[in-house]
């Protein structure tokens, strides 16, 4: 990152979150309501909901490659209900907010609902894949969604949220900091539910892309699927970013351009503060919505230096009504107010001239995702007429580009149960030393691996105390060839799932002792089967 201090670089996020940043807000008549258990209560029809308590390390100011600190299965405020507000907050463990003054900065935070479809990328890897709804985000300026009267962001009944937390810290020392959200809601079904709608200039890409020095500019559009009204746009830049700028070039309609104000902070740091928004008045809110629109989003941005960009768009639409295709009214944006910080910073003007395009930009590298799973399941060796139990674990790292992965498998030692000529029983010590990383795709909802590995045998004891064989150095000839695939119709990586596959177990090697040929021919053969399932480590 530099010397900057970006309001949220999404990395692989951006293409992760679908809906509502500081860009727009829902709210609505006043009700009651309790929080769940879990959830700190603050007042009637409100909560703070506690995303996660992190310790982050002194002088941590680069951005995270793999998006940030994932929490899945959390807890609404509130269930079968509309969300009227979201302020998020990065506070002590105490409840105060922190900030860049004193080390703690609120890189982003995005929200999603585990389960759901993007309407701009529904067959991308993120939506088809993951199954998560994109719903909030926010960087440092902590922006609430304000008020749009009579909307809301409506949680269905069991619903669950997911956060991706991305937390920098400017201070010498490690510091603990919690993200927290202040949420407030009505029972029920009593709003209209909005549709987000999300723009990206990278389409349905990582959301990260180069830019040069000085003015430059990036264009991207979008044919509408469905039809509504637009009742509110917000934009996101990231620093030196001028504005955001939406326009329906079907009807010829501007719909929205959103600022960028910046703040200027001591050691050469800059930090977006705020992006204006447009948000439209009734009744005919900023503009009709029709299958087949064209939407054109531009970034502009003038920096001092290279550096990574973003140009995102948050469009709330009200599928429920369409007003006919009159001029609308132009939306008026509201600003954010800019925070004050210690010490006192100098605000830059965010409105600019109108850069100069520059026609080519390169796109940032893919972004990667971390995942972690525990392995439960089992092998049957055909030729030795039995089974062993497995457990273990997987650390891998998805590249969202390519769909593929890479992974360190870990296998436990186990002991298997066979038989010698159908009826002497065997039991065997056994082992796994992978002689690479687990490669494979996740594609669609499918997951394909592939894994090499020795297997060794420590022992083989008749009837359970006899030795017969096996040792130290005693295992295959060659590595084993596993290849996996999962067996659920859809394989969620936030989920988990069964997999299985088969393999052929080569000759053991000549350390297995004098009767080690024995069991190398009670062993060794192909149609061997291994079944297991996948869950996310905590």
């Amino acid at each position: 990152m530099g010397q900057s201090a970006r309001k949220f670089s999404l990395g692989m996020i951006a293409a992760i979150v679908l809906a509502a940043a500081p860009a727009l807000g829902l709210a609505a008549a006043s009700a009651t309501g309790s929080a769940p258990a879990g959830v700190a209560p603050a007042a009637d029809n409100s909560a703070d909901v506690i995303i996660g308590t992190f310790t982050v390390d002194g002088n941590s100011t680069a951005e995270n490659p793999l998006g940030g600190r994932l929490v899945r299965n959390i807890a609404p405020p509130c269930q079968d209900c509309d969300i009227t507000s979201v302020t998020p907050d990065l506070t002590d463990v105490d409840g105060n907010s922190v900030n860049m003054d004193t080390g703690p900065m609120l890189h982003h935070i995005v929200l999603y609902k585990q389960g759901g479809t993007d309407v701009t990328c529904p067959n991308a890897v993120l939506s088809s894949t993951l199954g998560m709804q994109r719903l909030f985000a926010s960087g440092n300026e902590r922006t609430p969604i304000p008020a749009v009267p009579g909307y809301a962001l409506h949680v269905g009944p069991n619903e669950q949220w997911a956060a991706l937390n991305d937390l920098m810290n400017y201070a010498p020392q490690p510091i603990t900091m919690q993200v927290r959200l202040h949420v407030t809601w009505v029972p029920g079904s009593q709003l209209k539910p909005v549709t987000p709608v999300w723009l990206d200039e990278t389409t349905c890409g990582t959301s990260f892309y180069n830019i040069p020095a000085g003015p430059s500019q990036q264009t991207m559009t979008w044919n509408s699927t469905i039809d509504g009204t637009i009742i509110g746009i917000g934009g996101h830049l990231h620093e030196y970013g001028i504005d955001l700028q939406t326009t329906n070039v079907t009807t010829n309609t501007p719909l929205c351009d959103s600022k960028e104000s910046q703040m200027q902070m001591s050691g050469g740091l800059v930090m977006v503060t705020a992006m204006s928004r447009c948000i439209g008045q009734p009744p005919s809110y900023i503009a009709p919505l029709h299958k087949g629109d064209q939407i054109k989003m531009t970034a502009n941005y003038d920096t001092p230096a290279p550096q990574s960009a973003m140009g995102i768009a948050l469009i709330y639409v009200d599928t429920s009504a369409v007003v006919s295709p009159t001029p609308a009214p132009s939306a008026t944006p509201t600003m954010t107010p800019t925070p004050t910080m210690t010490p006192t910073p100098t605000v830059t003007p965010g409105p600019g001239p109108t850069p100069t395009p520059v026609p080519s930009l390169t796109p940032a590298p893919p972004s990667l995702v971390h995942y972690d799973f525990a392995l439960n399941g089992s092998t049957s060796i055909k030729a030795a007429n039995g089974t062993a139990p497995l457990t273990g674990a997987i650390k891998a790292i998805y590249n969202l580009g390519t769909k593929a992965f890479s992974a360190d498998l870990t296998l436990n030692n186990t002991t298997g149960q066979f038989s010698i000529f159908g009826f002497l029983p065997v039991t065997a010590g056994i082992g796994f030393k992978q002689t690479g990383q687990t490669t494979g795709t996740l594609d669609g909802g499918v997951l394909t691996t592939d894994s090499k590995m020795y297997v060794t045998f420590s022992s083989f004891n008749v009837f359970g105390f006899f030795p017969i064989g096996g040792g130290a150095d005693c295992a295959t000839s060659t590595p084993i060839t596993v290849q996996l695939k999962s067996t659920s119709p859809f394989f969620n990586p936030l989920q988990g799932g069964p997999i299985a596959g088969t393999y052929t177990l080569p000759a053991l090697n000549n350390s297995c002792g004098p009767l080690g040929w024995l069991i190398s021919g009670f062993s060794a053969g192909a149609g061997n089967t291994l079944g297991a399932t996948l869950t996310p480590a905590a």
